[in-house]
């Protein structure tokens, strides 16, 4: 078997269903999986896709193979059964048949964000009564640690690979951990320590990569795919693993897959001179990622732009086409020549296709006919979209229609899709190429609505992962157009042309000002306000001669997931770091009187400080910070507070202002500035600032922000020119925040020492709040904070 190139050694599993039997007849593993065990939410089921995967995984470690594990699926099952077994079949108190286990403990350094650590502790026999753990877990920081017979012990982040006890056994490293992923992190590092090591590692992958090459290469190789789970016994118990869920639907039943294109010819020509231009962009430096958010917001939303604005305004990191195009106007200021002209060109030409779509959107009609179909066939029907937001800009869509979502359906994010055979489910939006949703059908009946443009590239995604599946696939049209649309079929030379050159005829002003009429003309009543909102607002786009060969080009790469904006994060949505979107992992705080807390990583905690309080990420936490916190029924202090206050919507849009200024910033030490250096440049122009832990408390948040406006403007001017509008609205609501601050975190002090809940000096709405904010605010010095095990 080849991956990406490097040859490895693929077991010769014909059948789960023959393999798992295997693992089930083994005397060491009786009434270990077969119903015996249970975690705090049920039964632990382990279906014939766990078993299969057990039993290849047991068979190859015993002959001292090192072993890579690919399940594209979510869920946890497979890698939990894969350690359980090892540690069952190693333990010498539970002989069976004269198999004695060696005593050989198992090491797994684990993706912590995936949150499965956990169950490891939770994991008991099913009976009656209590019964205690199975499994002594200990949690290590250095792989030395490891001492004691058939015991599991899981890395903390940053474990020291060290040297190799005799007690291990083997080595299970999680390969979804960014930790491991990355290769400018510790792949390096992990490479080299597995080749001085003599017991066998396991390899637990979602897909493979190139990075993996030269790690997985001479591996024991257990793929998990559709054509193998179409091979496993039916297993309608309705407690299965996702897996195996997955696998009923692909072993028993019909499975029908559809496709609808949905037209919009003057949609696509417009999106033809979008493609272009961004390709001409996507070197210009700073701009590759806010083109590509744009186009994918434009193209890919389910329904009108309009509503999509409505759901993100209180959120800064998720941004309206509105919003992106000010963005890139801002942007052209700062460039010059043809490429300030192109730039302003795809911001009107965007501007013209947000108009467009806020008048007509086929594909909200045919997403509303979906919904109303199944209202009709009183048959329960999901609707998947990418996020939450997308849930509200459907909610809002149906609501200035008129219209709710109906009891028999439901909206999820693609993130919460479990496989459910009888569920009819409908994908709203193009998905990304790699996701797995394209080879493993969710339900029995599956669709998927996207504009015409896309449905090439999923069409044929469909059409290769589930050729061995028997599935039929379905492809009707939606509005379809009465004649084609012309075609430029016109074939390029070496590249496109350029703004300005000869060859770059433009589209004139009147023949845009018509299309955007028949637009108007077309639109129903229910439009009115939209037609009302419409301007003369027309771009000039170069006339590519090998246009729609770009399209198809710029297509596939944001498909594929090779484009910028694809590799930066989710459409239109940026992180307080990169512009990327991180996917934020859980952590453990822990106090000093014993208790803890969980939360995200990217989420916040107040911290008392001289004079107030502060807003720290958990991530930033630090041995000795005072904590505020209420109890776990009335939330976070700071929240409880700005929620019962009047002007909470005040509050939060000063907050995301400060957030803006602080992505500034980051951005601007991540790409171009060290601390140091922004410090000797603030300086150099008249700063007052004389210490770099100045400007990395106000990158952490630990510091709100400068207290000094005029380096609040040095900022944005040194930072990000572009910006420097930004300045005034952050002066303004460091001030409103600090003020609030020190309020909050007087009040919160003096509930604290007192103790009891005494006459409250709080204003009247936050005192009438459900929330006892003086009985319930605790403080608590934290110990330490680790990642979720």
């Amino acid at each position: 078997m080849l991956i990406n190139g490097t040859t490895v050694r693929s077991t010769l599993m014909q059948t789960l269903a023959e393999t798992a039997t295997r693992c089930e007849d083994r005397p060491e593993l009786a009434r270990w999986f077969q119903d015996g065990l249970r975690t705090k939410d049920g039964p632990l089921n382990m279906g014939d896709v766990e078993l299969a995967v057990i039993e290849e995984a047991l068979t190859s470690i015993s002959r001292g193979k090192n072993v890579t594990i690919v399940n594209p699926l979510p869920g946890n099952e497979v890698l939990l059964g894969v350690c359980l077994g090892y540690l069952r079949v190693q333990n010498p108190s539970f002989p069976r048949n004269g198999i004695v286990g060696q005593g050989k403990s198992l090491c797994l350094l684990p993706s912590l964000s995936r949150g499965y650590v956990t169950l490891f502790d939770e994991v008991r026999r099913n009976g009656i009564g209590k019964t205690p753990p199975l499994l002594d877990r200990t949690s290590i920081d250095k792989v030395s640690s490891v001492s004691g017979s058939a015991s599991l012990f899981t890395a903390k982040h940053g474990i020291e690979l060290d040297n190799c006890p005799s007690d291990l056994g083997v080595l299970v490293v999680d390969l979804r951990k960014k930790e491991w992923r990355d290769p400018r992190r510790r792949l390096e590092e992990l490479k080299s320590y597995v080749k001085g090591l003599s017991i066998p590692v396991v390899y637990y992958v979602n897909e493979t990569q190139p990075a993996f090459e030269s790690i997985l290469s001479n591996t024991w190789h257990i793929e998990l795919d559709n054509t193998l789970l179409s091979t496993a016994r039916v297993n309608e118990n309705t407690d299965a693993s996702v897996a195996s869920k997955y696998a009923q639907i692909l072993s028993s039943g019909e499975r029908r897959v559809a496709l609808q294109r949905v037209h919009y010819p003057k949609m696509r020509s417009v999106v033809t001179d979008l493609a272009n231009m961004k390709q001409d962009l996507r070197h210009v430096p700073g701009l590759a990622v806010e083109v590509g958010w744009l186009f994918n917001l434009l193209t890919e939303l389910p329904v009108r732009p309009q509503h999509w604005e409505d759901a993100v305004k209180d959120n800064y990191h998720h941004q309206s086409v509105g919003d992106l195009i000010a963005n890139l106007r801002g942007k052209a200021q700062n460039l010059d020549g043809m490429t300030a002209d192109l730039l302003i060109n795809y911001c009107q030409a965007a501007s013209y296709l947000q108009q467009l779509l806020n008048t007509k959107h086929p594909l909200q009609e045919a997403l509303f006919e979906r919904i109303s179909d199944a209202e009709e066939a009183g048959t329960l029907a999901r609707f998947v979209v990418r996020n939450e937001y997308e849930t509200k800009a459907i909610i809002n869509a149906l609501a200035a229609e008129g219209g709710t979502m109906p009891d028999t359906t439901e909206i999820m994010p693609i993130a919460d899709l479990v496989p459910d055979p009888d569920k009819p489910t409908v994908i709203t939006r193009p998905l990304g190429q790699s996701s797995h949703t394209y080879s493993f059908p969710a339900s029995r009946s599956m669709e998927f609505l996207q504009f015409e443009m896309w449905a090439d590239h999923v069409e044929r995604r469909l059409e290769r992962e589930l050729a061995e599946t028997d599935t039929t696939i379905e492809v009707t049209d939606y509005n379809e157009p009465k004649e084609p649309p012309e075609q430029n079929t016109a074939r390029a030379g070496a590249g496109s042309p350029t703004p300005g050159s000869p060859q770059a005829a433009q589209r004139s002003p009147q023949d845009a000002d018509e299309e955007l009429q028949e637009v108007v003309e077309e639109a129903s009543p229910r439009d009115a306000s939209a037609v009302a909102s419409i301007g003369e607002k027309n771009y000039e786009a170069p006339d590519y001669k090998n246009a729609n060969e770009l399209l198809d080009e710029v297509l596939e790469a944001e498909f594929s997931g090779e484009s910028a904006s694809t590799q930066s994060g989710t459409t239109g949505e940026a992180s307080g770091e990169t512009g990327q979107v991180h996917t934020d992992n859980t952590l453990k705080i822990v106090f000093t009187d014993g208790t803890s807390r969980t939360q995200s990583s990217l989420s916040r905690v107040t911290v008392t400080s001289e004079g107030g309080i502060v807003r720290v990420p958990v991530a930033e936490l630090e041995p000795g910070d005072e904590v505020l916190l209420m109890d776990d029924s009335s939330g976070d202090l700071y929240d409880v507070f700005i929620e019962s206050a009047h002007d909470r919507e005040r509050v939060r849009g000063c907050e995301s202002t400060i957030d803006r200024w602080r992505t500034v910033l980051k951005e601007g030490l991540d790409d171009e500035y060290t601390v140091e250096g922004l410090l000797r440049e603030m300086q150099s122009k008249g700063s007052d600032i004389s210490t770099p832990d100045t400007i990395a408390s106000w990158r952490s948040g630990r510091t709100l922000g400068p207290r000094d406006p005029e380096n609040v403007r040095l900022v944005l001017e040194i930072l990000d020119p572009s910006a420097t509008s930004l300045a005034d609205p952050t002066i303004s609501a460091l001030r409103e925040i600090r003020t609030l601050h020190r309020q909050i975190g007087k009040e919160a002090k003096r509930s604290v020492e007192a103790g009891i809940a005494t006459d409250s000096s709080l204003p009247d709405e936050v005192a009438d709040s459900d929330a006892d904010i003086e009985a319930d605010t605790m403080e608590k010095i934290v110990e330490d904070v680790i990642d979720v095990e």
